[in-house]
């Protein structure tokens, strides 16, 4: 989802999310392939804040990623009346932020 290189440690990233569907959805937050955190997103815009993690090879690189695996897509015209909708759709990603702090 997000490539970042900066000159700091001391970097995060917000992110807000939500799954525009009338059920929630359970999205499982990866960062740099790593497991981080479990979350529920429904219609109400969530704000998740990860810390960037300290570098862990030799080369110290200063790039992280963060992803977002969807663990049940939905389909508009299964859940929405009248829809002629039928493509398969996640979350919804809004702003994101990347805030550097003091070291």
């Amino acid at each position: 989802m997000s490539l970042v290189s900066r000159k700091t440690d001391q970097l995060t990233q917000r992110m807000r999310l939500r799954n525009p569907s009338i059920r929630s959805t359970g999205v499982s937050i990866r960062v740099n392939g790593k497991p981080w955190r479990e979350v529920t997103l429904t219609k109400e815009w969530q704000t998740i804040t990860i810390r960037k993690p300290a570098p862990s090879s030799l080369f110290r690189t200063r790039s992280w990623s963060v992803e977002a695996i969807v663990g049940d897509p939905w389909i508009p015209n299964q859940v929405e009346a009248g829809s002629q909708d039928r493509r398969y759709l996640g979350i919804q990603l809004g702003a994101t932020v990347w805030e550097e702090g003091k070291k």
